[in-house]
């Protein structure tokens, strides 16, 4: 499988919330974040969805459901109490659905079972 120009992207936003998340943490006072949690929350979960829309693939695994339901959690939790441990759960989460989607076949690659019922590239 090979890493596409969205990879790329995905990739980058993805560390732009790490970035923004360790700005936070450490409290560097950077423009937008500053050293507010609300704010990095924000930040990170305007970065999440652009990653998610960027990168996004169609692949037949319950899984990214679930890392999806719970990031939305983790960042709403981050934005209602102000606190790092939704937040750094948040980029957990993040980082789990970026590594778990690079291992999963895509259906429209055809690697997957549901492209193999659908008469995709390994059906005969």
């Amino acid at each position: 499988m090979m890493l596409t120009r969205k990879d790329a992207v995905a990739t980058g936003l993805t560390g732009l919330a790490v970035f923004s998340y360790l700005a936070t943490h450490e409290a560097w006072n950077v423009p937008l974040v500053g050293d507010s949690h609300r704010w990095a929350a924000a930040v990170i979960l305007a970065l999440g969805i652009a990653t998610c829309s960027v990168g996004a693939r169609r692949v037949d695994s319950p899984l990214f459901g679930i890392l999806g339901g719970a990031a939305f959690v983790f960042g709403v939790l981050a934005l209602v109490t102000g606190s790092l441990t939704p937040l750094s759960f948040l980029i957990a989460d993040m980082g789990a659905m970026g590594n778990h989607e690079h291992r999963m076949p895509s259906v429209m690659d055809g690697g997957g079972r549901h492209a193999a019922k659908q008469g995709g590239l390994h059906a005969r």
